[in-house]
């Protein structure tokens, strides 16, 4: 419907489509909690947060109870620069319907943020079990395993990601760090080399190729 096609026009980039197709549908039909929150969203997204406090408080008004506008005010909240509002809001999202992607995903995020890394790992964890194919989600994963220590659990997310999208410089950089922590020197130049390959720009991986090169003996 056009809400979905609103949501995806957000995923790509394109706010102005999204902003269009939410005032279509509040044109139509002013109450509708979904398309003022999600328009409330966008226009916070996209930098407009005074604008967007009047759809997603409206929004709010309406339906207290809807997973979807407890997300859109968790992002306005993140955007206002209040931590604490939009991690309470994405619970609260997430205690009305856990089984959305966006929702833990969002979760997870902020908890990274907040550094609350164990919750942070138990929210991404699941975001990855509802859509494995997404590496924006097991990076965050895999960060925040790592800052827990469990190394495992990252290297499965890295896994994640590589399956999604092979060769990203972020997972390479995760990789090297990774086997920096566990002292393989081996597993800091293959990784380090890639890394470097795949973004020659960033002297970090340079760094890490000298380090794991000279703990080999070279």
């Amino acid at each position: 419907d056009q809400l979905e096609n609103a949501r995806r026009a957000r995923i790509a980039g394109d706010y102005r489509t999204a902003e269009l197709l939410c005032r279509e549908i509040l044109d139509r039909n002013p109450i509708h909690p979904e398309a003022s929150g999600f328009l409330g969203q966008c226009l916070a997204e996209h930098g407009e947060v005074k604008a967007a406090e009047k759809f997603i408080d409206i929004a709010l008004g309406l339906a207290p109870d809807s997973a979807d506008v407890r997300l859109n005010a968790a992002v306005l909240r993140e955007r206002q620069g209040d931590l604490a509002g939009a991690i309470k809001e994405a619970v609260r999202a997430a205690e009305i319907d856990s089984t959305r992607f966006e929702i833990v995903a969002t979760l997870g995020n902020l908890m990274g943020k907040a550094g609350a890394f164990d919750k942070a790992a138990k929210a991404l964890a699941k975001a990855c079990r509802i859509n494995p194919r997404h590496p924006g989600a097991a990076l965050l994963l895999a960060g925040a395993c790592m800052e827990i220590g469990d190394w495992r659990a990252a290297k499965k997310a890295l896994d994640l990601v590589d399956a999604a999208s092979p060769g990203l410089p972020q997972s390479l950089k995760l990789r090297t760090h990774l086997a920096r922590a566990e002292h393989d020197a081996a597993a800091i130049v293959e990784n380090s080399t890639r890394w470097m390959e795949a973004d020659p720009k960033e002297e970090e991986a340079r760094v890490a190729l000298a380090y794991g090169l000279a703990q080999q003996g070279y």
